[in-house]
């Protein structure tokens, strides 16, 4: 249904517009004697197009048609005049109205006619608001995309078909320590290592040049780089081409994430492993390791056998309270990694005390009731250092003193019963 303002100084022709134009079912129409008293009116704000009269009282079609313009924007304006001067159809036309259909002759074409132009404008005015609106859109997409381009922790470039480098994000940017401005806009310049070969990436092994050359997509690769400040880094890397509608290549992209912390953790920990875990293995007495990100890195079999729990079922988690719990909760050595005493004097309240042989070391002596049916023991973690100082593990180590508790309670028994019987 189209919503129609109809305005005209002639009662008897808005009368008659009106009906024919709602006899179709295609059209409402409101009217109005007035231009003046139409425009304080929500009617206007609320119609699909405009008709209107050119000579009426106050205020004639042009400056009605000026008005709207100003006032109201693209609204679909139709001049219905008997005025047929040349210069009305210019002046009405300069001033933004769609069409301008002239009163009088054969009413059935008239009316065809006026039918006409209203779906015209009204068809017409749609399908610019529709493209306006996908603009907008547009516009707004690609500022959200570069707004998560500027702001994702992945470096991401781009190069045209030919390989030059026509986008790099911050955080790709900050990878390189360059930007295109001021670093090479080839990258086959720059330099890096296969690994864990170490072997050099040459100027056509790029995985960008690949991408543009073959087409082909890398889906993983893990490259040692050297920033145009002269660090080091480790890379994990992806890239794959970029094609146009008919499917050609027409460029190429690259994303990289710096992975150098992860690398060193893990050989932090891989060196952690090999000098923890062959030791405590001979050890007699229940012991495990964990690394600065609360994972098991051993468990010796005299654990195993105390507690029930298999190495394999732990190793590598983060799981080392299944030696006492029945639930997740921090054990001793999980909270001397985490650094923060109050943490222990939390959980373990009066039963901690810090050791005196060992800086940064515990010892707990409390009763576990879910291990062995009920076991008294002294729990002692002691934090591992690496080489410049910094924590980055703890190992935990288990003394079953339930025998000795049993036989304590069991003489202060026997001695309340000497007492009683002298």
């Amino acid at each position: 249904m189209i919503t129609i303002l109809y305005v005209d100084d002639e009662p008897g022709l808005l009368e008659i517009t009106k009906i024919y134009l709602e006899r179709s079912g295609e059209f409402s129409v409101s009217t109005s004697l007035s231009a003046q008293d139409v425009l304080d009116s929500p009617t206007l704000m609320s119609c699909d197009a405009i008709i209107s009269d050119y000579q009426m009282p106050g205020m004639d079609g042009i400056a009605f048609l000026k008005t709207v313009r100003k006032q109201f924007g693209d609204i679909p304006f139709i001049l219905f005049t008997g005025r047929g001067r040349e210069e009305v159809v210019i002046e009405a036309i300069n001033n933004g109205a769609d069409f301008y259909v002239q009163k009088g002759g054969d009413p059935k074409s008239q009316f065809a006619e006026l039918i006409y132009k209203i779906k015209t404008a009204v068809e017409r005015k749609q399908v610019h608001d529709a493209l306006r609106e996908n603009k907008t859109q547009i516009r707004d997409n690609q500022n959200l995309f570069q707004q998560f381009l500027n702001t994702i922790p992945l470096g991401v470039w781009i190069a045209d078909r030919k390989g030059k480098l026509i986008f790099g994000n911050p955080a790709g940017q900050q990878i390189w320590a360059t930007d295109l401005s001021e670093g090479p806009q080839n990258y086959s310049t720059l330099k890096a290592w296969h690994l864990p070969e170490h072997i050099p990436v040459s100027p056509g092994d790029w995985a960008l040049r690949h991408a543009i050359d073959e087409g082909r997509v890398t889906s993983y690769e893990m490259l040692e780089i050297e920033a145009l400040d002269g660090a080091r880094k480790c890379i994990a890397n992806w890239a794959a081409p970029v094609r146009d509608t008919n499917g050609d290549i027409i460029g190429a992209f690259v994303i990289e994430l710096d992975i150098t912390g992860r690398i060193r953790d893990k050989n932090e920990s891989d060196r952690n492993t090999c000098r923890h875990e062959t030791p405590l293995q001979g050890l007699p007495f229940p012991a495990f390791v964990i690394g600065k990100d609360h994972r098991v890195i051993s468990w010796n079999p005299a654990l195993e056998e105390f507690c029930g729990v298999s190495r394999d079922k732990v190793l590598g988690k983060a799981e080392a309270w299944r030696a006492f719990y029945p639930l997740d909760r921090p054990t001793l050595a999980d909270l001397i990694v985490t650094e923060n005493p109050d943490e222990i004097q939390l959980w373990y309240k009066e039963n901690a005390s810090p050791s005196l042989l060992t800086k940064g070391a515990y010892t707990v002596t409390e009763f576990f009731p879910d291990l062995n049916g009920g076991s008294w023991i002294i729990v002692t973690a002691t934090p591992i250092h690496g080489e410049t100082g910094q924590i980055t593990g703890a190992v935990e180590v288990l003394q079953d003193i339930t025998g000795k508790k049993r036989y304590g309670e069991q003489s202060k028994d026997c001695l309340r019963t000497n007492a009683v019987c002298l």
